[in-house]
């Protein structure tokens, strides 16, 4: 975690950027789930780094950066 928002600040940093944004794929219940059996369950995902996803995206948002899920 600690790499991610090191590397997103010094981008912002840099100044060599206008415009930033974050996207995150987020685990989201559809029919897609009942067409492709593997899709986005979430399943083997750490749990330790799981736990590390909504706070990454509230660091983004608080770096300013446009947070998309």
């Amino acid at each position: 975690m600690r790499v991610v928002l090191r590397s997103l600040a010094a981008l912002l940093r840099s100044g060599s950027i206008t415009h930033a944004g974050v996207a995150y794929d987020h685990v989201i219940e559809s029919f897609r789930n009942d067409l492709f059996a593997d899709y986005k369950t979430g399943e083997g995902i750490a749990p330790d780094l799981f736990a590390q996803f909504e706070l990454a995206e509230r660091a983004a948002a608080a770096l300013g950066l446009r947070v998309c899920r």
